[in-house]
């Protein structure tokens, strides 16, 4: 007697991109933050660790490009959000130009003063695009609720890194109030940076046929 057949849920391609943008992303949030510890890039000394500075960049890179057909795919599923449509024309160039922006540091296009306060500015628009669809999906019921309010917190940890760590600038370089400003923003920035491709992840698995 033949077993009854099982209904199985084929994953999509973006949610397949999905995956390869969490998994890039995890990778790049780990490599920078073993750079800092390892290769200590402050001080100028050259350090056999220094190959994950690159790491970083390349593996950023293409957890921004992953993104591209992961948003397109998200605004296919919410064509009558205005707040979507708009995101998504801010948030696919961020991720392009983002994705560029490291590659072109690595192979030597761009000095890092310049293209550091660039690829800044990419990643703070993908996490406002982040929050902006996460908030839209729930709210149409487009998104599973699990993965949209990680979306949303993971958008809100960065939000609140900022608000810490700005005021930090004004202080005196090396101040106790400015240790502990940036040492406050350091957990919710790191929420944050590691929260991005995990919600990547969750996003495929709770949503295969995105």
């Amino acid at each position: 007697m033949s077993s009854p057949a099982r209904t199985r849920t084929s994953t999509s391609t973006p949610a397949q991109w999905a995956l390869v943008s969490g998994a890039a992303g995890l990778v790049a949030g780990l490599t920078l933050l073993l750079f800092f510890a390892l290769a200590a890039p402050f001080d100028d000394v050259p350090s056999s660790w220094d190959w994950l500075g690159p790491t970083n960049d390349l593996t950023g890179a293409l957890q921004s490009a992953a993104l591209v057909p992961v948003a397109l795919a998200l605004l296919r599923s919410m064509p009558g959000s205005r707040v979507v449509r708009r995101w998504t024309r801010v948030g696919v160039p961020a991720m392009v130009v983002g994705s560029a922006l490291g590659v072109a540091l690595v192979v030597g296009l761009l000095p890092f003063p310049v293209q550091a306060p660039l690829v800044t500015s990419c990643i703070f628009l993908q996490f406002g695009w982040l929050f902006a669809v996460n908030r839209a999906g729930l709210r149409l019921g487009v998104l599973p609720p699990a993965v949209a309010r990680t979306g949303m917190r993971v958008s809100l940890g960065l939000a609140v890194a900022a608000a810490l760590a700005l005021p930090a600038l004004l202080l005196p370089r090396g101040s106790v109030g400015q240790y502990l400003l940036f040492g406050s923003a350091a957990l919710p920035g790191l929420v944050a940076w590691l929260g991005f491709p995990a919600w990547a992840v969750l996003l495929a698995r709770r949503l295969p046929s995105l």
